[in-house]
């Protein structure tokens, strides 16, 4: 298998994992889907849509250290959240201790 294929054959197997860890998240299997979101960044680190999707998952669990964090990297990896979620977070992040 040639590099590049290799690469876009692990791109695929990312979005899936993380396709499969936002059904489970809609259907409540909140911690599984945590654990999918997590399999997909160690596939692909730079995938901002995961880390936005695991972000909500933290939130939804109420974990709102690592939602904040995950946000975080996904807005450096160029990211853009409607401005009525960042004014959520910033809530929440001028809370932490």
């Amino acid at each position: 298998m040639s590099r590049s294929a290799f690469f876009l054959e692990g791109r695929k197997r990312a979005a899936a994992r993380g396709n499969l860890a936002a059904a489970l998240c809609n259907c409540g299997c909140v911690e599984d889907g945590i654990r999918e979101f997590r399999k997909a960044l160690e596939i692909n680190p730079n995938y901002a849509l995961v880390r936005v999707g695991l972000a909500r998952a933290y939130f939804t669990r109420g974990a709102y250290r690592e939602a904040i964090e995950q946000c975080d990297r996904a807005i450096e990896q160029g990211w853009r959240f409607e401005p009525s979620m960042l004014e959520v977070l910033n809530r929440y992040r001028s809370q932490l201790p």
